[in-house]
């Protein structure tokens, strides 16, 4: 055989192999930045600790007319009323968390906080989850410059029924914020 037939068929070889491998080292279960679609979204409400309002907190919901603990005498109570514990609750965003099937017995779960009342300084957050593989945390923390955050876990949980709860704490411009403890169920 000629050198000009060798490497005819040894071409023709490497592009018959590139066309049957190549979808498979291409394509993954899901692109990590999108949802998985039958994923469904739990969302509840973060509620502020009034205690912790600062007189610059009690400003900024006045100078953008936020009624949050009273500031804007409404409803009959008026500021600095006290309460048991001085402690009163007020919403102040809300909080979501989705789970749903990454495939090979992974999950995708999604998180994310929104604050309606000014931008997030810090937040501390617990991501739990568990599944047949056993029970997990992980934690998040940091500062963010807008109103909400938001991140994605993709552990291994193994297959049948897995479940995933955020928890944990907002830093807003006013106050303390406390996440409402979302939580969420699929099967992987």
């Amino acid at each position: 055989m000629n050198t000009f037939a060798r490497r005819t068929i040894a071409g023709l070889g490497v592009a018959l192999a590139a066309l049957l491998f190549a979808p498979v080292l291409s394509s993954p279960a899901y692109a990590e930045d999108t949802t998985p679609e039958e994923a469904v979204v739990v969302t509840v409400p973060m509620t502020f600790d009034c205690s912790t309002l600062t007189p610059r907190g009690r400003a900024y919901a006045i100078a953008n007319n936020l009624d949050v603990c009273g500031v804007l005498s409404q409803g009959g109570s008026k500021p600095g009323t006290v309460t048991p514990y001085n402690t009163v609750y007020g919403n102040c965003g809300s909080a979501s968390v989705s789970i749903s099937a990454y495939g090979s017995g992974k999950a995708y779960i999604w998180w994310e906080i929104e604050s309606s009342t000014g931008p997030i300084i810090t937040y501390n957050t617990t991501l739990y989850y568990a599944g047949a593989a056993g029970s997990f945390s992980r934690p998040y923390s940091g500062w963010w410059p807008g109103n909400s955050a938001d991140d994605v876990a993709i552990p291994y949980l193994g297959s049948g029924w897995a479940t995933t709860q955020l928890a944990g704490s907002v830093e807003t411009l006013l106050a303390s914020c406390v996440i409402g403890n979302p939580s969420s169920s699929a099967y992987l």
